[in-house]
């Protein structure tokens, strides 16, 4: 990862997901000093400006890699969006763990925002790329998917790089789960689950899962994310949240 350019990388999910293979998790492999060869138009991506790459999945998300300050700036309205509707949902439900999806997407608004404000200081003082060109695999995931009567959050996120000694820079990785039915009528009592990991290095990995069974009102969440403070604060991230409920009462 070169310390010039690659400055975010974001994935941003527009629709609900139902169904489909929630555990199988979207993978971005980049070598230093090389970002473009890793978005070939045979799998869909695409240069939509200078420094930006976008791709549209079957399932309804959006993901974008971004490598310089402009494009940067165009993925502010995103984030700041999804900020909006998790707020709207804590007010609507005031639980502890809307809480915390709230602060932890507000936290990332406010990253960008600071990477924004110092990206072009940052591109014009960087140094020319390492000697030794890592290989750097990110993955993520989270979805709402459902078997049966059981509706379930499902969140991951992983890193690694191709040689630890060469590519000591560390990453976090984040996931968190969210489940709850707050009106069940004679099925039973409101239900509230919730799971999160965090892991810290460069070979790093978090899952999680909370799940429902039937109700009448339904919030299902999930989220994860990868942020890598030594590599100009990169910050991947990926949510999905669903209100639908797969059997009601």
């Amino acid at each position: 990862m070169t310390r010039k350019s690659f400055a975010l990388l974001v994935m941003c999910l527009v629709l609900p997901s139902l169904a489909g293979n929630a555990d199988a998790q979207t993978k971005i492999t980049v070598t230093d000093g090389d970002e473009a060869a890793a978005f070939n138009p045979a799998e869909g991506w695409s240069q939509t400006n200078p420094g930006v790459w976008e791709r549209h999945t079957k399932d309804g998300r959006i993901e974008t890699f971004v490598s310089s300050a402009e494009g940067l700036s165009s993925v502010l309205p995103r984030l700041r969006d999804k900020e909006k509707q998790l707020l709207a949902a804590y007010l609507t439900n005031a639980t502890e763990a809307n809480k915390r999806a709230l602060d932890a997407q507000a936290d990332l608004v406010q990253a960008v925002a600071a990477n924004v404000a110092s990206a072009t200081s940052r591109e014009k003082s960087a140094g020319p790329a390492a000697a030794v060109a890592c290989t750097r695999t990110y993955g993520y995931t989270a979805s709402i998917g459902q078997f049966h009567c059981i509706h379930a959050s499902r969140a991951s996120a992983s890193y690694s790089v191709s040689d630890a000694v060469s590519c000591p820079e560390q990453c976090t990785v984040h996931a968190y789960s969210y489940a709850q039915t707050t009106s069940v009528g004679a099925c039973g009592t409101p239900t509230v689950n919730s799971d999160s990991c965090d892991q810290t290095g460069t070979n790093v990995s978090c899952t999680t899962y909370a799940d429902t069974v039937y109700g009448n009102a339904c919030y299902h969440y999930a989220f994860a994310s990868v942020h890598c403070p030594q590599l100009s604060n990169l910050f991947l991230s990926v949510s999905d949240s669903s209100t639908a409920c797969v059997c009601p009462c």
